[in-house]
């Protein structure tokens, strides 16, 4: 009787262990693995075993997170004292925004025990670019770019990565380069904001009126992306034109985020909000601009 009375708050339950083949994936790729289940002290009914993929992201002075989707891997279970189960799991990763210093990712694996508490495990997990988008990540890597300290912010909408050339062809003439990464159905597209680099007092008057910027897109076809030196040189051709053009565009290029039904609850209806949006991951009334994520 005593046993049984622990076993509820956790003191001799059974436990619960997600074992992963990799903690790193690509967007549009199977995770594997498998959940080690193991009784306590006493025989107990768990009604459900639940992996929740969990995403955690900071905007400014913000932290919103939200659970993406949920997989239910097995029901209806007696386990009993000190026994061992072990069941496979796997997981479609969506199109979500890549892992960076501002957007994380967790599986959180939970044993539904009925009249006690819940048994837990989390697992941190980082979920990298579409290889298209690694490709011209890398492009840029390769041209002298390297990733400011804000890059990769997600606003609930676009992730948006910030660069800065230290080196390379565009040292000294490019100062600040931001990037949106969006997946077409015939290649990516790079929404493109270039911060010239002027000094003296007009540099100041033109950073201050925003003259110095230019908004572009650059479209690369799949064909184009498989070859990463030809990445690179489509790149740095659009740079550099973009850098003499006389009569640059002054005005964001991103398209509008189209109004969303609101999250009506369980994960599993999450999916159809991430497929419709912008970009494969228009969240937003998850995250920032809602009341479904645990903003705090």
């Amino acid at each position: 009787m005593i046993k049984k009375f622990l076993s509820k708050i956790w003191i001799g339950a059974a436990t619960v262990n997600l074992v992963l083949d990799d903690s790193r994936g690509r967007i549009g790729e199977e995770v594997s693995g498998k959940i080690l289940v193991e009784g306590g002290n006493v025989d107990q009914k768990i009604d459900a075993i639940h992996v929740d993929f969990l995403l955690e992201a900071r905007l400014d002075d913000r932290t919103a997170r939200s659970r993406i989707q949920s997989v239910t891997v097995a029901q209806g279970l007696q386990v009993r004292a000190g026994e061992k189960l072990e069941f496979p799991f796997r997981h479609q990763l969506p199109e979500l925004p890549q892992s960076t210093h501002y957007v994380r990712y967790t599986y959180h694996t939970r044993l539904d025990i009925p009249q006690a508490l819940d048994t837990h495990d989390f697992d941190e997990f980082i979920l990298l670019p579409r290889p298209s988008t690694a490709t011209a990540q890398n492009a840029l890597h390769a041209l002298g770019f390297r990733d400011k300290q804000e890059s990769g912010v997600f606003n609930g909408h676009y992730q948006e990565f910030e660069y800065r050339p230290v080196q390379g062809p565009f040292a000294g003439r490019i100062d600040e380069l931001e990037v949106v990464y969006i997946t077409e159905d015939r290649g990516l597209v790079l929404h493109i904001e270039l911060d010239k680099k002027v000094k003296g007092l007009l540099g100041a008057l033109a950073d201050k009126l925003d003259l110095d910027e230019s908004h572009f897109t650059l479209r690369l076809s799949f064909d184009t992306l498989r070859d990463p030196e030809a990445t690179l040189n489509t790149i740095h051709k659009a740079l550099e034109s973009e850098l003499n053009n006389p009569k640059p565009n002054r005005y964001p290029t991103l398209p509008r985020v189209r109004n969303k039904p609101k999250h009506s609850g369980r994960s599993h209806g999450v999916g159809g909000a991430i497929a419709g949006g912008i970009a494969g991951y228009a969240i937003g009334d998850l995250l920032f601009g809602g009341k479904s994520g645990d903003e705090s």
